[in-house]
């Protein structure tokens, strides 16, 4: 029995490593591989993905057109999506530092914003669940 146990989770850990190598032969490079890992659940079947995926994941700060690579890799995941990314960029500027994360659900941070934005007309703007200020000029924006 034990020996039928280890065989299964051996074809499983082989299932999940073919899985991340087709993901990493999609996207290569930084921070796109590991974009596409923890939002496996939105581009890999739903019964693979959420298996791969990483509900908590910080990101690293990118410019502004990597953030919106990664915004084509999430695609539509609640309300977030690459229009809504791009209307974030096109608000607060090409110029400051884009973070998308993961905490369950998307969560994007931009360094240095300025902190008499209008947090709540923004929330609005962008569809947004929460959006509020982590560090003096670091914005958060959460969508559920």
């Amino acid at each position: 029995m034990i020996k039928k146990l280890i065989e299964a989770l051996n074809e499983v850990s082989k299932e999940k490593e073919k899985y991340l190598a087709y993901i990493k032969s999609k996207y290569p490079e930084e921070p796109f591989y590991t974009t596409a890992k923890a939002y496996a659940d939105c581009i890999l079947d739903w019964e693979i993905g959420q298996h791969l995926r990483t509900l908590d994941w910080e990101g690293i700060y990118t410019d502004a057109e990597t953030f919106l690579k990664q915004a084509e890799i999430v695609g539509e995941y609640n309300l977030f999506n690459p229009e809504v990314a791009k209307k974030l960029v096109d608000l607060l500027g090409r110029d400051k530092k884009y973070r998308l994360a993961r905490e369950y659900s998307v969560a994007v941070y931009v360094k240095g914003v300025g902190e008499d934005v209008d947090l709540e007309k923004l929330r609005e703007e962008l569809s947004a669940d929460e959006a509020d200020f982590e560090e003096k000029s670091e914005l958060r924006l959460w969508w559920d």
